[in-house]
């Protein structure tokens, strides 16, 4: 009420970003959203830090409800306005990459792998070495292999043992790569693999 009655008082940018963020504490994102909104249009462009507030209540209020796209858009532009050396960067690059694996996910769903292979590695380049980028990356292979696109999938699932020697799914990411080596005409790779695996082809 004081930011809307008094909107040219030097405080009243302060107030609604105060408002924004307890009403997304209180889950009224759809009121946080339209806050956000109202302080974005006021706020001076020196104010980099209310409108980086403004971004990142937004970006979460947008996650919330599901609205992903606007979500991924309101991430990068509070990323934007963060210093590199601020310890909120990382969780806004989380929040980031889990906006664009949820974008994936949707158009897996609908059954466009060749869209969703793109946004998974764009997901797991937003916030490299986290877990969703690392489950970003390995679902990104997988929609790559569903798509019949083999070099682009032997090309991932060879980044990801490299860039994950230790992690759980590395296995199984190993035999995707000896099956998109057969389909891809690599019969000698496939077999290595195979080896390694202590198995047959």
């Amino acid at each position: 009420r004081f930011a809307a009655t008094y909107p040219d008082h030097p405080k009243a940018a302060a107030v609604l970003r105060q408002a924004a963020v307890e009403l997304l504490e209180r889950n009224q994102d759809r009121t946080a959203v339209q806050v956000c909104e109202t302080l974005l249009q006021s706020a001076k462009p020196s104010s980099v830090g209310l409108r980086q507030a403004a971004w990142s209540v937004l970006a979460q209020a947008h996650y919330k409800m599901g609205d992903y796209a606007n979500a991924e858009q309101a991430y990068r532009e509070a990323i934007g306005l963060t210093e590199p050396s601020d310890t909120r960067r990382n969780a806004l690059k989380k929040g980031l990459a889990a906006a664009v694996y949820r974008r994936a996910e949707a158009r897996l769903a609908e059954g466009d792998e060749r869209a969703s292979a793109a946004l998974f590695l764009r997901a797991a380049n937003a916030a490299p070495g986290t877990s969703v980028a690392v489950t970003a990356e390995y679902d990104a292979a997988s929609a790559l292999l569903a798509s019949q696109q083999w070099k682009d999938a032997i090309r991932v699932l060879e980044e990801f043992r490299t860039d994950y020697p230790a992690h759980a799914l590395r296995q199984e990411a190993t035999k995707k790569l000896a099956f998109a080596y057969i389909r891809d005409g690599r019969y000698s790779d496939a077999a290595a693999i195979y080896r390694q695996l202590g198995t047959s082809a």
